[in-house]
């Protein structure tokens, strides 16, 4: 444990400049992830796979398919907390098969001491992304995202075509947020590390793993949104309204999309070379 410390001091004395670039691009990774569910749910567009579940479950929750409400809303940020709490769990579960075997292989207490900072790790964000969410929602209010995809400033209903560029925007900022956090390498949170785990566990490629573990996510929300009361919302409403096309574009495009940036910031981004400029 001693030489665990004592190494990682040496890293920190010796790189640095790339722990602060690690470091700005987690911070800035978390809050850019986080602009872009704010900027996208009020769309109408539809919902990602994590957000499918999670209003599936304020459906149950609430007693009714109709999850436009400011109740509903206002539940969100507890929801995804329960949520991710739930991914880090399983996450754990991949985390404690892949130290079992990397240990076996190095015999390396340090990497008992890396699963247990990966734990807290997983639950701080798990704890810290609702709440960056919820203060994006108190400083972006949501009728200013309404108005701005209507088609005019007279007119009460939302410009289908506005409201598809605005969604595309928020997506693009939500793909950029998690690709800079996957680069940072560090705290990646439920949502993040679970892809990793499971690449790691399975041997496959980001993009497919990505994919996988989305679809995954989304399972919940269409096995229980059967049971959700009617209400004013009928079963099929409920469904055609929150899992769409821009669902589908969650599923399947974030993984692929993700992966070219990171390729983009591979190219800006050289841990290698800054560790040789901290040498020098």
């Amino acid at each position: 444990m001693k030489s665990w410390f004592k190494e990682q001091t040496g890293y920190i004395k010796k790189d640095w400049r790339v722990l602060l670039v690690k470091a700005s691009l987690l911070i800035a990774g978390m809050f850019i992830m986080a602009l872009g569910i704010r900027l996208y749910i009020p769309t109408g567009i539809g919902k990602s796979q994590v957000d499918f579940t999670i209003f599936t479950l304020i459906g149950l929750k609430l007693g009714n398919g109709d999850v436009t409400s400011a109740a509903a809303y206002d539940s969100y940020s507890g929801m995804l907390l329960y949520f991710y709490l739930v991914i880090a769990l399983i996450s754990a579960s991949m985390s404690l098969v892949n130290s079992i075997k990397k240990y076996r292989e190095a015999k390396d207490k340090g990497i008992w001491v890396n699963f247990s900072f990966k734990i807290m790790a997983d639950i701080f964000v798990s704890l810290m992304l609702p709440l960056i969410v919820l203060m994006f929602q108190k400083i972006i209010n949501e009728d200013s995202i309404v108005n701005l995809i209507k088609s005019d400033s007279t007119s009460t209903d939302v410009n289908p075509g506005k409201a598809s560029w605005f969604f595309a925007l928020a997506f693009l900022i939500y793909a950029l947020g998690i690709a800079l956090w996957v680069k940072s390498g560090w705290i990646l949170g439920p949502y993040n590390s679970i892809c990793q785990e499971f690449i790691t566990l399975t041997k496959i490629q980001y993009g497919t793993g990505r994919i996988i573990m989305d679809l995954l996510m989304a399972a919940p929300g269409l096995i229980l949104f059967w049971i959700i009361p009617s209400g004013d919302v009928s079963t099929m409403d409920f469904l055609f309204t929150n899992f769409s096309i821009a669902t589908m574009v969650f599923l399947f495009c974030t993984g692929p999309l993700v992966a070219q940036i990171i390729k983009i910031l591979n190219k800006a981004v050289d841990y290698e070379k800054l560790k040789v400029i901290s040498t020098n």
